[in-house]
């Protein structure tokens, strides 16, 4: 008990004497609170909202009355075919009455409230309904940007080739919304992945965990600079005279690390109204994430020749970690190297416990990776520490 008491004492001085320091270095004590407010900023100027709709101009107006029934129908039988959850087709049809307003919309040169931001144009002719009812050929021009995604650029046709069959449907006495010419049994919805359906996550929501970690990015080259220092004026041999092991030099500038990490991070996180629906889990996530930069710091520190050498080199080493939040701010499934990632599992914990809300069992799974990943980048800068301190 007594060792364990000495040991940690050891640990603490070397922790207050190491933030001393810092406290003293004016080159870090001007740019941690600088990059701090940076990307308190960058935050909060980023997109909040996701808009999932696309507005589609239709001319003439009884057109877009028509295409706008399709739409509804189609919600409800969605509904009717085992969807439990409200159906979003992703348009909302606005009319024209008037066919060079819809063109100059979609052009971007309108002015005024009535104004609105929309990349698709359908325009009818005039007498579409009696002419497809007499199945005659009309011609309807689409007016597409640049910008609009592939999946609209065929949808809104094949809205079009509907409307006409339901159109020579009603000439012939039928209705094409009540009689289908096939049935489906039990139909089940299959999702390929996590279905976001309706609750995409928004840009500033994407770009917390990078934020976060450019963030503690920071603070670890910070620690590199304190480690190459000391190495370089040989105040890590004079430790090393002391009581105090290389373990305990190792734990206590792991310790440095993580506070300075944590304190900045912790300031982010209510600067930015960032602690999700489970604090204690976001809390315990940036922590981890505090200690594994502080790992990185470490080696970076211990690896290299002088203080310009070991920064660039925690920078080479900090790069990899910010693949995952970048990775994640793109859809679709991510590839299983970056996965395998250290920043993995603190990158997709704080995703998922910030916006859709995390499991214990899944938290626990990410903290448990982490951890693992935290004790290798501790022991093998403990490695390189070491063989430092003996060379001097």
């Amino acid at each position: 008990m007594k060792q364990t008491t000495r040991r940690l004492s050891i640990i603490w001085s070397i922790v207050c004497k190491d933030l001393k320091e810092f406290s003293r270095d004016k080159l870090w004590m001007v740019l941690t609170p600088m990059s701090l407010l940076v990307m308190i900023a960058l935050f909060w100027v980023m997109p909040a909202k996701v808009d999932e709709t696309v507005l589609v101009g239709v001319y003439p107006q009884d057109m877009a009355t028509l295409l706008g029934m399709m739409k509804s129908t189609g919600e409800k039988m969605a509904k009717n075919f085992g969807s439990s959850e409200q159906v979003q087709l992703g348009m909302e049809i606005v009319p024209f009455g008037d066919k060079k307003t819809m063109v100059s919309t979609i052009k971007g040169s309108c002015s005024g409230e009535d104004c609105k931001d929309m990349g698709i144009g359908i325009a009818f002719p005039d007498n579409f309904m009696s002419e497809v009812k007499n199945q005659k050929e009309k011609q309807v021009v689409l007016h597409l940007t640049v910008d609009v995604p592939s999946t609209f650029r065929e949808a809104v046709p094949s809205q079009i080739r509907e409307l006409s069959y339901i159109l020579q449907d009603f000439k012939q006495g039928r209705n094409p919304l009540d009689n289908y010419p096939v049935s489906m049994l039990s139909p089940q919805k299959m999702v390929l992945g996590q279905d976001k359906s309706g609750r995409q996550i928004p840009l500033r929501e994407k770009m917390r965990p990078l934020l976060l970690f450019l963030v503690l990015m920071m603070d670890a080259l910070a620690l590199a600079g304190l480690v190459a220092t000391e190495i370089e004026l040989k105040t890590a041999s004079a430790i090393m005279v002391t009581p105090a092991t290389t373990s305990d030099l190792i734990l206590a500038k792991g310790l440095t690390g993580a506070i300075l990490g944590f304190i900045q991070t912790l300031i982010f996180l209510v600067a930015s109204l960032s602690f999700g629906l489970n604090p204690v889990q976001v809390l315990l996530l940036v922590l981890t994430g505090a200690f594994l930069v502080s790992g990185v710091g470490m080696l970076a520190g211990s690896s290299g020749q002088g203080f310009i050498t070991n920064i660039f080199i925690g920078a080479l080493f900090l790069i990899p970690l910010m693949i995952p939040p970048v990775a994640l701010l793109y859809p679709g499934e991510v590839s299983l190297w970056v996965k395998l990632m250290p920043s993995w599992g603190i990158t997709k914990g704080l995703v998922e416990s910030y916006i859709y809300g995390l499991s214990w069992k899944d938290f626990a799974l990410y903290l448990g990776v982490s951890f693992l990943w935290i004790g290798t980048l501790f022991l093998v800068a403990r490695a390189f520490l070491k063989r430092k301190v003996v060379q001097l």
